[in-house]
């Protein structure tokens, strides 16, 4: 699996995936998105794509770190634009 750089004092920065049931590349309806793709295994329930097929789900997530105490980071991955879930709001959650 590909790592992903998370700076450690900042973090706010959308992601694009594609989850698919298959690691065949010659099935992959973007090859030019190789580094987007992630499969997902059979061992896994996933609702959206029926073990087997060949569908494709792709997902467009927004990582946001903030800082909850000195020296103390939250992750947080989400679904929402940063106009719906202003960062501040995050801080509640503690």
């Amino acid at each position: 699996m590909r790592k992903i750089f998370i700076p450690p004092d900042h973090l706010d920065t959308n992601v694009d995936i594609i989850l698919t049931r298959t690691h065949s590349k010659k099935n992959r309806k973007h090859p030019e998105l190789t580094e987007q793709y992630r499969c997902i295994s059979s061992e896994v329930t996933f609702d959206y794509i029926e073990h087997k097929s060949t569908y494709e789900y792709p997902m467009h997530l927004r990582i946001v770190r903030f800082e909850v105490a000195e020296g103390v980071y939250e992750n947080i991955i989400t679904n929402l634009p940063a106009d719906e879930q202003p960062k501040m709001v995050y801080r509640n959650f503690i």
